[in-house]
């Protein structure tokens, strides 16, 4: 197997200012090496949305978070993005 080189990009301070910076990269690199299966965290499916029209073709898996984590018998993915995220 060839080396396979790459960049790796820092950003100054942590947030979803990020997200749509990381879905591009992401993808970027997924077409440089091929890869066709995705697995995303999205604990309201904000992510979970980009992700689904970003990566439109590919085998997505959106990750959500644990039901009843912060509350019984709740959940903290929007049933709005869940039915976009389905769609797509």
């Amino acid at each position: 197997m060839a080396n396979i080189e790459g960049k790796t990009t820092y950003f100054k301070q942590p947030g979803s200012q990020n997200t749509d910076l990381t879905l591009k990269l992401s993808k970027e690199r997924a077409e440089q090496r091929g890869i066709k299966n995705i697995v995303i965290a999205s604990y309201t499916g904000t992510t979970g949305v980009k992700a689904s029209e970003i990566f439109k073709g590919y085998n997505l898996i959106v990750v959500s978070g644990v039901v009843g984590f912060r509350e019984p018998n709740t959940h903290r993915l929007l049933p709005e993005n869940r039915n976009i995220i389905e769609k797509n």
